[in-house]
């Protein structure tokens, strides 16, 4: 019974958030979960932070540190750049 109560005022806490102006305004919170249930809104975890727009993508060659490495990599189609002696993402 005493769980039946803590279910239901828990529940009417949570559909009277609104109305209780809780609600997060733009990207401005520091709850990872909240921020990705936030439309146009990504969690950045190297600024640990919630951000307007899209993620930043990061290349996923860029994590090879050889050349036989990054060349041996078809699925994301690495290749080495013997002038700055890193992999990267081939452009197509």
């Amino acid at each position: 019974m005493k769980l039946a109560v803590f279910v239901l005022t828990a529940l009417s806490l949570v559909s009277s958030a609104p109305a209780l102006g809780l609600t997060v305004k733009g990207c401005s919170t520091s709850d990872s979960a909240i921020c990705l249930s936030l439309p146009n809104c990504h969690w950045d975890v190297n600024r640990r932070g919630c951000y307007e727009g899209p993620p930043e993508t990061a290349d996923g060659c860029a994590s090879h540190e050889s050349e036989s490495v990054c060349n041996s990599d078809k699925t994301l189609g690495c290749a080495w750049n013997a002038e700055k002696k890193s992999c990267a993402t081939q452009a197509k």
